[in-house]
C-alpha cells in the first residue's frame, strides 16, 4: 500500500510540471521499466525479442502524438515521473 500511496503521489505532483501528453509519453516506456525489473528479479529472462518488441511499442506510443517531442525544459517532472513508474515496476515484481 504504500508504495502505491507513493506511486499515485509521484504521479500526481508530475501532472504539476507536465503536460498530460508530455507525461502520457514519458509513461509509454513503462513497459521497458517492468521488463528490466523482472530481468533483474530474476522473474523473467529478457532477450533480444522482448527489447525490440518494448522499443516498437515505445515508438509506436510516440507516434501518435502530435508534438513528438518530450517536454525537455522541466526535469524536474520528467524526474519525478521515472521515479513513479520505477516503484510502479517494483510494486508489480512484489
Amino acid at each position: 500500500g504504500t508504495v502505491q500511496g507513493f506511486e499515485i503521489g509521484l504521479t500526481n505532483k508530475a501532472l504539476e510540471y507536465l503536460s498530460v501528453a508530455g507525461r502520457t509519453m514519458i509513461s509509454s516506456m513503462g513497459v521497458l521499466f517492468m521488463m528490466c525489473t523482472a530481468r533483474l528479479w530474476g522473474l523473467e529472462r529478457l532477450g533480444l525479442l522482448r527489447l525490440c518488441s518494448s522499443a516498437l511499442m515505445i515508438l509506436g506510443g510516440l507516434a501518435q502524438c502530435e508534438d513528438p517531442h518530450l517536454p525537455g525544459d522541466n526535469w524536474f517532472g520528467i524526474l519525478i515521473q521515472l521515479t513513479s513508474m520505477l516503484l510502479s515496476a517494483q510494486r508489480w515484481a512484489m
